[in-house]
């Protein structure tokens, strides 16, 4: 074998085996592919020791070897977006993208790089010339990349094989379902086609998707050079490892001798062929994708509310049932890809470890639920005793049922039996899963609402037990046993994951909460700018090529244009005062009209009161929609905007030109089109202000009329509409968080957890005491901090 140089100290060390495997270059890499995508576990190999370290380094720079004359360097293009750079046109080249090469790249390259934003900017993933032999990529720390970014990096890489994405500022939790979609749209199928050895973990928890997804690797990222092939594992599609779906029980054999069900069918034939495609090739395999979502933390430069990891606002979800909610969603599809949601050596549940609940071990309970859950009910094996007498309890109805086996022919009486076996062993195979079922929402429901839940300790004010009415009685044993279809996700999930109100799971919610309030660090224009520079891109299809097609300036001027305008709302509130105006920053435009609204009344309910630093997150907010709407009969206050903030941010439009017609046509009643010449001059004269007004020296303020009636038309639309989407959310806002079920209804946070009353019982009297003062009829408490 090669070995690779030795140019580390002589040590203690060199007498350990591991370092006699990792000398040799050919046991190292398989090591190194054996954990592959886990960054975690690459990260705790090389940390054992300096000697260790250097080996993996050098094994990760040799992992993917390309010629000179392929050899293309994967450049981040941060363009800072400051005025004084911008005036000189400056760019700023920054490594951001891991990847390793058999020529030494440039600086240091790592299992992951970061890069740090100096700036408000807008940041291209530039490639010129696409990547053959790059099979594993760790994208970390990227402030600008979304979804479709990585779609364009998949599918600018034909022979990926593993993706690691961890703490990329647009990619949080909620964004879990769309990279998994991502990548079930780019299967790849198997390097070789001969019969190899597929390596195996050793790790039980870490190898549970192993063989079930189309005879995958469980490496999933064998060596480009490597000479061995993999063979493919013998696979029955047949067991059923769903848990939101009835089992297939058509492939129930009818043999007694038979002790598992959905082993084989009737006829005996293997359902293995079904794994593969109509010419009988090898079944088609994914990207392994290793996920570690955005955590979120508190803010040290303005107000600290707390550190809720899957949100930087204050949620109004429960976030150990909205994550577990989640996870139930793309459990089925994780494993169809090869996903690892739920070992110790999966980044995703090492984010979800940190996350905030009733105690520490709250997200081990579940995820030991869940996997107690999959391994009762992918293999069902029935009773011996049942087997032994499930033929003769079949020949004993059929004959009860006839009055007697002579009364029809042999045939079909053997037919009848046969039919009846299979009946009840469906039944038996039913039976034993719902078993498995409610012992596994007993659990879900224990680590997910405490080990001592009892709902009499809250209960529901009148008004809202009165709306939800007296179906679900949450004080009988096993509600949470029953199952209900999720309105948002369309999948059948167990009561515990929903809130009072049975429309969409807790997993729904907080996606939905995520998509409307989250706006924290200004990612709302990081979103805006990559959204422009990729418009018109395909991106299932599309390369990053692409991106960079001088056809494509426009794109660029505009993404360049959403980040100057985030470069100077951070500068607004670097050097904000308290007696400055209270002028809202402007929101990017086609934002949906409910995210809108969130962001005015956000504003208006949370101003801030001395000058933050958005790029470390800025301020954080309660949900607006919490509290009561004190405006109602003011048309000028109902909104979230106050008047004063909108007239300054107003700008002429389409929509205010369709306004003034639509006000000019309920005064005269004359006009049918808007290309009415009256309403044509109209709409002219508010268009010649609005030029007017932006050019320095005196006015025409003869000409002002039709502007001021457009924009105070607009204001006063827009504060409807607020009005509106007020009472439209407040009500699900408020039944959200009377299914806290916490003391003072306060969300799960890290920095104020909820005390364990068998632990520190005082702690909680205390909490219930100040619940009984100081929550407001409404069920909205006052700051606990």
């Amino acid at each position: 074998m090669i070995s690779v140089e030795d140019t580390t100290q002589v040590g203690a060390n060199d007498a350990n085996p591991l370092i006699g495997f990792l000398t040799q270059i050919d046991l190292a890499r398989e090591i190194v592919n054996l954990l592959h995508p886990s960054v975690r576990n690459i990260t705790a190999l090389a940390f054992t020791c300096k000697q260790a370290g250097q080996y993996v380094d050098r094994i990760m720079v040799s992992a993917s070897p390309l010629t000179s004359s392929t050899y293309i360097q994967i450049l981040l293009m941060f363009i800072s977006l400051n005025s004084a750079t911008m005036e000189e046109k400056s760019r700023e080249l920054v490594y951001g993208a891991t990847f390793w090469s058999s020529h030494q790249p440039p600086p240091s390259p790592r299992v992951a790089r970061h890069i740090s934003m100096i700036s408000e900017g807008l940041f291209i993933l530039v490639m010129v010339s696409i990547p053959q032999s790059f099979r594993h990529v760790v994208l970390d720390r990227l402030p600008f990349l979304d979804v479709n970014m990585v779609g364009l990096v998949i599918s600018s890489m034909p022979n990926l094989e593993s993706l690691a994405i961890s703490r990329c500022d647009l990619l949080d939790v909620a964004k879990l379902p769309a990279l998994i979609k991502i990548i079930k749209e780019h299967p790849r199928t198997p390097r070789n086609k001969g019969k190899a050895k597929a390596l195996r973990t050793s790790n039980a928890v870490e190898g549970e998707n192993v063989g079930e997804n189309g005879g995958q690797n469980s490496n999933g990222n064998s060596s480009a050079d490597d000479s061995s092939s993999t063979e493919d594992e013998d696979q029955t599609s047949s067991n059923d490892t769903s848990l939101l779906t009835e089992p297939d029980t058509s492939l129930i054999s009818t043999d007694t001798a038979a002790t598992s069900v959905g082993d084989e069918d009737q006829t005996g034939i293997d359902v293995t062929a079904a794994t593969t495609d109509a010419e009988g090739n090898a079944p088609i395999h994914y990207i392994r994708l290793d996920f570690s979502p955005f955590f979120f933390r508190g803010p040290n430069t303005c107000e600290r509310l707390g550190s809720f990891g899957v949100t930087y606002n204050e949620p109004t979800f429960h976030t150990p049932k909205a994550v577990v909610a989640l996870m139930m969603q793309c459990w089925d599809d994780a494993d169809t890809i090869g996903m690892d949601l739920m070992s110790d050596s999966s980044s995703f549940f090492s984010f979800v470890r940190r996350l905030p609940g009733w105690n520490c071990l709250w997200s081990l309970k579940a995820r030991d639920a869940m996997l107690s859950f999959k391994r009762e009910t992918s293999d069902i094996v029935l009773p011996e005793d049942f087997q032994r007498t499930v033929e003769r309890t079949a020949r004993s109805e059929i004959i009860a049922e006839n009055h007697g086996s002579s009364r029809v022919s042999q045939p079909a009486f053997i037919d009848q039996v046969i039919a009846r076996v299979v009946k009840l062993r469906k039944g038996k195979h039913d039976e034993i899963k719902k078993e498995a079922q409610n012992r596994f929402y007993d659990d879900l429901m224990a680590a997910t609402s405490g080990d001592d839940f009892r709902p009499s300790d809250y209960p529901l004010p009148n008004s809202i037990a009165f709306y939800l009415g007296n179906a679900e009685n949450h004080n009988a044993f096993g509600y949470w046993r029953r199952q209900y279809l999720c309105q948002g996700c369309k999948k059948l999930l167990p009561r515990v994951l929903f809130a009072n109100e049975l429309d969409d799971c807790w997993g729904c919610k907080m996606v939905a909460f995520v998509r409307d309030m989250e706006s924290s660090d200004l990612r709302r224009w990081k979103q805006s700018a990559i959204g422009y520079y990729l418009k018109g891109l395909d991106i299932k299809k599309g390369s990053l090529t692409d991106v960079i097609d001088p056809a494509r300036g426009r794109h660029l001027t505009a993404a360049l244009g959403a980040a100057k305008i985030a470069d100077s709302i951070w500068l607004k509130f670097m050097n904000f005062s308290p007696t400055d105006l209270m002028v809202y920053p402007p929101e990017p435009p086609n934002l949906h009209r409910n995210t809108a609204a969130y962001s005015r009344y956000r504003w208006k309910h949370n101003w801030p009161e001395q000058a933050f630093d958005y790029r470390e997150g800025g301020p954080q907010h309660e949900d607006p929609f919490k509290h009561p709407n004190s405006a109602w009969e003011d048309t000028e206050l109902c909104g979230g905007e106050p008047p004063e903030s909108f007239n300054t941010n107003f700008r002429w439009s389409e929509e205010a030109s369709t306004t003034l017609f639509e006000e000019y046509i309920r005064r005269n009643g004359l006009a049918k089109q808007i290309t009415d010449p009256e309403a044509q001059k109209r709409i002219a004269a508010a268009k010649e202000w609005e030029k007017i007004r932006r050019l320095p020296g005196p006015k025409d303020y003869s000409k002002n009329g039709m502007w001021h009636l457009g924009r105070d038309l607009r204001r006063y639309y827009q504060n409807q509409g607020d009005k509106s989407i007020h009472a439209l959310i407040h009500g699900r806002v408020e039944k959200c968080i009377w299914s806290f079920n916490t003391p003072m209804l306060r969300p799960f946070d890290l920095d104020h957890p909820i005390p364990d009353k068998r632990v520190d019982y005082e702690a909680w009297e205390e909490l219930k005491e100040r619940e009984i003062w100081e929550l407001v009829p409404a069920g909205h408490s006052r700051r606990w901090l």
